[in-house]
C-alpha cells in the first residue's frame, strides 16, 4: 500500500511541475496543428501570438493541464508502476511496455475531458488582444457539458486512446532502456535527464500525427462541428491539407518535449527515492 501511495504522490508532483513549464510550448504546437497555413514556423507562430493578443497568451489554458497532469500522472506512474510489479512477464522491457500500454488505457478516461477543455481554450480569441470575452475552466466546461452532457466532455475520446495507449508503452520502455544503458556511465541525475529527454523525442514523434488528428477534432466548436467523427477527421484533413499537416507543429512538441520528459522522469524518481528513504525504508 505503501509504494503505491509513494509512486502516486511523486507522479503527481512531477506532473504539475513539468506540465507548468512545458505549456508556452503546448500553445504553440496545438496552434499549428489547428492553424497550419498560418504560420511558417514554431518562431512565427510566437512571434505572432505575442503580437496579436499579447505575450500571456501562451499560458492560455494553463491551469486545466496543470490540474489534469497533477491527476493523470499520479495514476499513470501508480498504474505502470503496480502492474509492472504484478504483471508475470519475465522480460523486463516487454513487462514496462505492456505496464506502459495499460496505465495509457486508464489515463485516457482523464485526459480527455481536461485535454478538450484545454483546446478549447488555447483557440479562443485567436488574433485579439484581452481576456474580457474568454471563457473560464468551468465556464468552458460547463459549455461543453451543456450540448451533450457527459459525452460531450468526451470529444476526441477515440484518437486519445489511438495516441495513448501505444504511446505511453513506448513512453515507459523506452525510459526504462536509456535509463540503465545511460546511469552505468554518468551520475544517476544525469543519467535521469538525458534519459528523460530522449524519451520524450521518441514517444511524441510516435504518437504525433495522432496527436494532430484529436487536437483537430477537440478544438471544434460544440455548437458547429466540422469533424463530427474519427475518420472524418482523418479524411478531412488529409484531403484539404494532406499528409504532410499531420507533422506540422512537431517542433514546438519536441521542443517541449524534451525539458518536460526530463524533468518529469527525474521529479518523479527522485521524489519517490525520496519518500522510500523516509517512509518505508526506515520503518
Amino acid at each position: 500500500m505503501r509504494e503505491a501511495v509513494i509512486d502516486i504522490t511523486s507522479g503527481s508532483v512531477a506532473g504539475m511541475v513539468s506540465t507548468a513549464i512545458g505549456h508556452p510550448f503546448d500553445t504553440l504546437k496545438t496552434r499549428m496543428q489547428i492553424y497550419p497555413g498560418r504560420h511558417r514556423n514554431s518562431i512565427s507562430c510566437f512571434a505572432n501570438i505575442v503580437k496579436t493578443e499579447g505575450f500571456a497568451a501562451v499560458m492560455k489554458g494553463v491551469r486545466a493541464p496543470v490540474y489534469a497532469q497533477s491527476l493523470n500522472n499520479a495514476i499513470l506512474f501508480g498504474t505502470e508502476r503496480l502492474c509492472d510489479r504484478n504483471i508475470d512477464i519475465k522480460h523486463k522491457y516487454t513487462r514496462v511496455f505492456v505496464s506502459g500500454c495499460i496505465s495509457g488505457l486508464v489515463v485516457s478516461l482523464i485526459d480527455t475531458p481536461f485535454d478538450l477543455v484545454k483546446t478549447q481554450l488555447q483557440n479562443q480569441g485567436v488574433g485579439r488582444k484581452g481576456k474580457e470575452m474568454d471563457l473560464t475552466n468551468f465556464k468552458m466546461t460547463k459549455k461543453l457539458y451543456s450540448f451533450r452532457g457527459l459525452p460531450g466532455l468526451y470529444q476526441g475520446i477515440t484518437l486519445t486512446l489511438i495516441r495513448n495507449v501505444p504511446t505511453y508503452g513506448i513512453f515507459f520502455a523506452t525510459n526504462s532502456y536509456l535509463t540503465d544503458i545511460f546511469v552505468t556511465s554518468m551520475n544517476k541525475s544525469a543519467a535521469l535527464l538525458l534519459a528523460g529527454g530522449l524519451t520524450g523525442i521518441v514517444s511524441w514523434t510516435a504518437a504525433f500525427p495522432f496527436d494532430t488528428l484529436k487536437s483537430r477534432i477537440q478544438a471544434d466548436l460544440p455548437e458547429k462541428r466540422k469533424y463530427p467523427t474519427t475518420i472524418s477527421v482523418l479524411s478531412k484533413t488529409l484531403k484539404e491539407d494532406g499528409h504532410l499537416v499531420l507533422w506540422k507543429g512537431l517542433g514546438p512538441c519536441l521542443l517541449r518535449s524534451i525539458p518536460v520528459c526530463a524533468i518529469l522522469f527525474t521529479v518523479q524518481t527522485k521524489s519517490s527515492e525520496f519518500l522510500r528513504d523516509k517512509y518505508i525504508h526506515k520503518s
